[in-house]
């Protein structure tokens, strides 16, 4: 039964999780991540494909790049430094994404 002992709990290990996760990745060869599928520079087209296959794979629910729900997070991206704080804005994305309802198992 979900309680609010672990909704605390999600919400750190989904935080804690999300910057590891990305660091890590990023530290692999380009042909070897697993995470990542953008490069730097970030094109508004490289944040909303790198979403919608995020937003595919957490949730096993495939997007396209247009799909309401990625236009939703690339506004988290936005907000949360964009391109001048890139690590910021992607750990942004990837907790909300790790946290989303279908990502959720009780």
């Amino acid at each position: 039964t979900p309680s609010v002992g672990h909704a605390m709990v999600l919400q750190w290990s989904a935080r804690a999780v999300a910057g590891e996760a990305l660091a890590r990745d990023a530290e692999r060869d380009a042909d070897r991540r697993v995470l990542w599928t953008a490069t730097e520079p970030w094109s508004d087209a490289q944040v909303a494909a790198q979403i919608a296959a995020w937003h595919s794979h957490f949730l096993s629910t495939p997007v396209a790049e247009s799909d309401p729900r990625v236009v939703a997070l690339v506004a988290l991206w936005d907000a949360s430094g964009g391109a001048s704080a890139p690590e910021t804005a992607w750990e942004a994305v990837v907790h909300a994404l790790l946290r989303h309802p279908l990502a959720v198992v009780y």
